[in-house]
C-alpha cells in the first residue's frame, strides 16, 4: 500500500476582506495556473496543517464536490497538495 505524500503549496487567492472579520476566500490559483472557484467555505478556525507543517486560519472548503483545507497564515495562503507517486 502506497503512502500518500503531501507538500505545502502557496496559492494566490481572491478573497473578500471586511474590516474586523476573517477573509472570505472565493477562488484560488495554483502556481501552474490552474484556478478553482470555491463553492463553499466554512468558518475558519486556528489549526495546524498536520500533513505539511505550519498553522494558521484553516478553512474547510468545497470545490467541485470535493472537500479540502485552505490555510491563511501571516498574509499568505497555502494548501496541502497531494504529491503524485513516482
Amino acid at each position: 500500500m502506497a503512502v500518500e505524500k503531501y507538500k505545502k503549496t502557496y496559492v494566490s487567492v481572491i478573497a473578500v476582506h471586511i474590516p474586523g472579520k476573517d477573509p472570505e476566500p472565493l477562488r484560488f490559483k495554483l502556481p501552474d495556473g490552474r484556478s478553482y472557484r470555491i463553492d463553499q467555505a466554512g468558518k475558519p478556525a486556528q489549526a495546524a496543517a498536520l500533513k505539511v507543517g505550519g498553522q494558521g486560519l484553516r478553512y474547510e472548503v468545497r470545490i467541485m464536490e470535493k472537500t479540502t483545507y485552505l490555510f491563511f497564515d501571516n498574509g499568505v495562503w497555502f494548501i496541502e497538495e497531494k504529491v503524485k507517486a513516482a
